[in-house]
């Protein structure tokens, strides 16, 4: 059978679609303009110890938290937002991951950088099940802990309040379970 020139045209928007949205699912968000970032499918990387930034953000019932709050657990701070897929692909683990380790000193803390209502991204957290605290961030933030221009970007900081790994885009939550582990 032979393709005319719309088949053809057909296949290369659906497997341009098809790449498109595969890169997505398998990397990070932009939180400017959301399109997916090449090189966001990494694993952690270990960092040179440093020093975590200080915030101080308002949870999803208008409560201060402070990143004081958590001093001498083992924190992950994970940026993210309820539009991004990857984000939103690792919520299970996430939950799994705080259910698990929490009694040993271990605590993630979700920084929302959704532009929408915090009654909306609490509506959100409620319906995913979201077992550990949410707050709302900016892009500022994000940028105290390190420069990046795509999300989910996650941060793990020892007991010490030193962040020792990092990574930008979505990854196994096995990854995550070993260094947490290995720092309690």
């Amino acid at each position: 059978m032979r393709m005319t020139s719309m088949t053809k045209k057909s296949l290369g928007v659906f497997f341009a679609v098809t790449l498109a949205a595969t890169s997505l699912l398998t990397s990070g968000c932009s939180p400017k303009a959301g399109a997916a970032e090449e090189d966001s499918h990494s694993a952690y990387e270990k960092v040179a110890p440093r020093p975590a930034p200080a915030w101080k953000l308002v949870d999803l019932d208008g409560k201060t938290v402070s990143s004081a709050d958590f001093k001498g657990k083992v924190v992950v701070v994970d940026f993210w937002a309820t539009w991004c897929p990857p984000c939103v692909g690792e919520i299970p683990g996430y939950i799994e991951a705080q259910k698990k380790l929490e009694a040993q000193g271990f605590t993630l803390v979700g920084l929302s950088l959704d532009e929408i209502a915090p009654a909306d991204v609490k509506k959100f957290v409620q319906q995913k099940g979201m077992n550990y605290p949410i707050v709302i961030a900016n892009q500022d933030v994000l940028e105290s802990f390190a420069h990046v221009e795509g999300i989910p970007a996650t941060f793990v900081i020892d007991r010490e309040g030193n962040i020792r790994f990092q990574k930008v885009g979505a990854a196994p939550i096995a990854d995550l379970e070993k260094i947490a582990k290995s720092l309690l």
